[in-house]
């Protein structure tokens, strides 16, 4: 089943250049341009900056993660070449791709979602300050309201829909990916969800 994408992108979008950074293709203070057509609406981006500005790359992927910044995310997509390039790049964390995938819809599947989480986890040492900013972002709520244990996690919203995906370390550690499209609602199912996960788990 795929559902609305709707934030999960930019936590695989940050993955990819934090294995940039890695890799000596960038450094944190590389700047990326801020092109008017990357404007998609208010936050810490449009705040902080103005259209033509050369923006820290550390800067934007704080607000993306951290604030889920719409136009950061866009700004990080286009500098990869696009929407459809950076769905091909992000491939290398997962082989669970759905049929309309390489589309313009912002859709993917939990599957999908799993595997990028899963890989973050495994490689975690590569990513401490991506997982530290998921930390940051809405601390103790959505998966972790119940459970308390300061978990990373990348969550998302839009109309009805309210996902989440992140990890728990504990005695056993595990990835959890919970979406849904009840609202309000969601918040409670999610932290239900993910509390029962925990006592199986811990």
């Amino acid at each position: 089943m795929q559902v609305v994408y709707i934030s999960f992108y930019k936590l695989p979008l940050a993955m990819l250049y934090y294995d940039k950074v890695n890799s000596g293709d960038y450094t944190m203070e590389s700047t990326l341009p801020y092109s008017g057509y990357m404007h998609e609406d208010a936050g810490v981006i449009s705040s902080n900056y103005t259209i033509g500005s050369q923006i820290p790359l550390s800067e934007l992927l704080d607000a993306a993660i951290v604030y889920s910044d719409n136009d950061a995310g866009h700004i990080l997509f286009e500098n990869l070449g696009g929407w459809e390039e950076y769905k091909e790049a992000m491939t290398k964390y997962t082989s669970s791709i759905s049929d309309n995938y390489y589309s313009e819809d912002n859709v993917s599947t939990a599957n999908t979602m799993n595997d990028v989480i899963t890989y973050l986890y495994a490689h975690k040492d590569e990513y401490q300050e991506l997982i530290d900013n998921m930390k940051k972002a809405e601390p103790q709520e959505y998966l972790d309201r119940d459970i308390q244990q300061g978990m990373p996690q990348k969550y998302g919203m839009y109309d009805y829909a309210l996902n989440s995906v992140g990890f728990v370390e504990c005695e056993t550690p595990y990835s959890i990916v919970v979406l849904t499209s009840l609202g309000d609602k969601g918040a409670d199912v999610m932290a239900k969800i993910n509390s029962i996960a925990y006592e199986h788990f811990k």
